[in-house]
């Protein structure tokens, strides 16, 4: 009994040994699983992490390609305004030298149709044409009361009361004639009443008046 206990204990303690070495051996394999299967965790993290990553740079590419594309569209958009402002400068500039052409030519026309006015013969407003105004008021008055009292409209049929005097053809071209409907008799204030006058101004915008009574005066221009 005593030689059979000693094996029975052995056997025993090889059991237990052998029992926790499978059990230790079990633990090592599921520990080392769960280390593959936490190896594999992360690494599927680091792929997931670098997906985001990739997927955030193709979004950021699409979107720096759509500002490109909205860049250059501008940039289209710009290059056709200024293309747009030159062909409307020219058109403006093309219309300017038209209108210019036009009234230059308008001028040219209105210079030609307008009568040429003689050039003074005696300065306007001097002693001269003062002295030629009274000869010619005083040839009106005369061929006034000759007629009648009716006023000459112009130069025919009165210019012979100038003879002797020194007014010829070119200085009568000076003076403008009015239309006297009145009667010299009728005429209500001579004194006022302007039967001609000097078809020229002086320097400081006078003219040279002759009125119904024969007096001369030097004003202002009335025209």
């Amino acid at each position: 009994m005593k030689t059979v206990l000693p094996g029975v204990l052995a056997i025993a303690a090889l059991c237990g040994a052998y029992f926790f070495f499978s059990a230790g051996q079990k633990k090592s394999s599921e520990l080392a699983s769960f280390r593959a299967v936490i190896g594999e965790g992360d690494q599927v993290r680091e792929e997931n992490d670098g997906l985001k990553k990739i997927k955030a740079q193709v979004d950021e590419i699409a979107r720096l390609k759509k500002d490109n594309e909205d860049v250059t569209k501008l940039r289209g958009e710009v290059q056709q305004l200024r293309e747009d402002k030159q062909g409307l400068a020219n058109q403006i500039q093309t219309a300017q030298e038209t209108i210019d052409a036009a009234q230059s030519k308008a001028v040219a026309i209105a210079a030609a149709s307008r009568p040429v006015q003689p050039k003074p013969v005696l300065e306007p407003a001097s002693r001269e044409e003062i002295n030629a105004m009274k000869q010619v008021g005083l040839g009106l008055i005369m061929s006034a009361n000759d007629h009648g009292g009716a006023l000459p409209t112009g130069l025919a049929g009165w210019t012979d009361y100038l003879k002797g005097s020194t007014i010829d053809a070119k200085v009568l071209e000076q003076f403008v004639f009015f239309d006297m409907k009145e009667k010299l008799q009728e005429i209500k204030e001579p004194a006022s009443t302007i039967l001609a006058r000097g078809r020229f101004t002086d320097a400081n915008s006078r003219r040279t008046y002759v009125f119904a009574d024969g007096h001369v005066e030097v004003r202002k221009d009335e025209e």
